[in-house]
């Protein structure tokens, strides 16, 4: 296969990533079994309604402004339903019974009340997976994997994405794998057809060793005889493409096609992540669920998106106990901003700035049980937050100092305090992720302080 058919392929296939090594000389080592976090970030992408799940309202309470009365904020039920901390809405929309009561067996935390501060769809897009309005900001799971692969952990693909924002800052190369049918014939070009290895192939395996080795051969002589740096990382690109042949090899080996075509859309993408996940292929996956901006018919698109998203982490949770993967995954569910609290004239909703998060932070033993951060007021305003030593009931405490020695903290309802939002989310994020201190944190708004979200 010629050099630029190569690139070809491989572009198409998503596995151009070029890593932090430069110009290299040596394929590096993929550190198999080393035991890092692993991150997912679920992008539910348009803007989701959280009063059909963790910031609920019964169709009694009416939304009211200065133009009076708008109806209900929703209007689906007349009673709420708890689950330890969590009150959330009723309704068969989170799929089989006992769907949430099995995630809360492992343990989330809700996040209500997080204040986005504007619902443009691109802007809101970028804060929820950034943290930032800077253009062009690495999401979290680049800023992760970047780390994990500058601390010399060595991955394929550190930084698996399927669509929506995912830029990187050039800290890391996104990985996209929705063409898979094309992952065979970068991975096995021995194969007449990729896929089959009972099918027939091209050369015995003495001769496709013997030339493996001279392409190796010949790669390096080129880079190590050129002296122009344009063409030698366009060498360098392609030297390390084919280091990551192997890995990827076997990611493709333990890659069953057949489960892969029985599934739907997102756990596709659950899947192909965790495979990567296993198989030491990649560290963070940006996830996407497209179709939440429900300006018509609001109810029953939203209940259909909200089957999806549940159908996928009940499926995420199962996957990855299976794979022995489970205590090290870290997962954060965000959308840019959430629905208007009232009706439009087509049943649908609009634009609402005030939105909730999910975090499963399982790798991070930062779960326990239910819990539930914030709030909003009965026109979905966001209720300030204020820091504070820990009470009894696991919340912060008003009017005493915390911090400095007088550690664990937690977060209290205060009139005089700050709106939670992305911003802080992340900040606090990106210090369970090990990102202060680093370099990595210079091109976002990173601050030193702390917001205890997770104690």
């Amino acid at each position: 296969m010629r050099r630029r058919d190569f690139i070809k392929l491989t572009a198409a296939a998503g596995l151009t990533a070029v890593s932090s090594w430069g110009y290299a000389a040596e394929c590096p080592e993929p550190m198999m079994g080393v035991e890092t976090p692993l991150w997912i970030t679920i992008n539910l992408r348009g803007g989701w309604d959280t009063t059909w799940f963790c910031d609920p309202r019964t169709r009694d309470i009416i939304f009211e402004d200065e133009r009076g009365s708008r109806g209900p904020i929703n209007r689906g039920y007349n009673e709420v339903r708890t689950l330890g901390d969590l009150r959330y809405a009723p309704g068969d929309h989170y799929g089989p019974p006992g769907t949430l009561e099995s995630l809360a067996e492992r343990g989330f935390t809700i996040i209500n009340g997080v204040d986005a501060g504007l619902t443009s769809h691109s802007q809101g897009e970028r804060l929820a997976m950034t943290g930032t309005l800077k253009k062009a900001a690495p999401t979290l799971a680049a800023l992760i994997a970047a780390k994990t692969v500058n601390g010399g952990v060595a991955r394929a693909m550190p930084y698996l994405t399927f669509g929506g924002y995912d830029l990187t800052g050039n800290l890391v190369a996104p990985t996209r794998l929705s063409k898979m049918d094309l992952l065979g014939k970068v991975t096995r070009p021995n194969l007449s057809v990729p896929g089959d290895e009972d099918d027939l192939r091209f050369h015995d395996e003495g001769t496709a060793s013997a030339i493996a080795a001279a392409v190796r051969s010949r790669a390096t002589r080129l880079r190590e005889a050129d002296r122009l740096p344009g063409r030698r990382r366009a060498l360098s690109h392609l030297h390390l493409a084919r280091c990551n042949q192997a890995d990827v090899s076997r990611f493709a080996t333990a890659f069953n096609e057949s489960d892969f075509a029985a599934l739907g859309k997102f756990k596709r993408q659950i899947y192909t992540t965790l495979v990567a996940f296993q198989q030491d292929i990649a560290v963070t996956s940006g996830l996407v669920i497209n179709g939440w901006d429900s300006h018509v018919g609001n109810d029953s698109s939203q209940h259909t998106k909200y089957r999806e998203l549940f159908a996928g982490l009940n499926y995420l949770v199962t996957t990855a106990a299976e794979l022995g993967i489970i205590h090290r995954l870290n997962v954060v569910v965000s959308s840019e901003f959430s629905r208007s609290p009232y009706y439009n004239d087509d049943d649908g909703k609009d634009h609402h700035p005030v939105s909730s998060w999910m975090t499963m932070l399982w790798g991070l033993g930062r779960e326990d049980g239910v819990r539930v951060v914030g709030g909003t007021d009965n026109r979905m305003l966001a209720q300030p937050m204020s820091v504070g030593p820990l009470g009894a009931d696991g919340r912060g405490q008003a009017n005493q100092p915390c911090g400095a020695g007088q550690d664990p903290c937690g977060l209290f309802q205060d009139p005089e305090g700050t709106k939670l939002s992305p911003m802080i989310i992340h900040n606090e994020l990106r210090h369970l992720a090990g990102l202060d201190g680093t370099s990595l944190v210079e091109v976002v708004d990173h601050e030193a302080k702390r917001w205890p979200i997770w104690g």
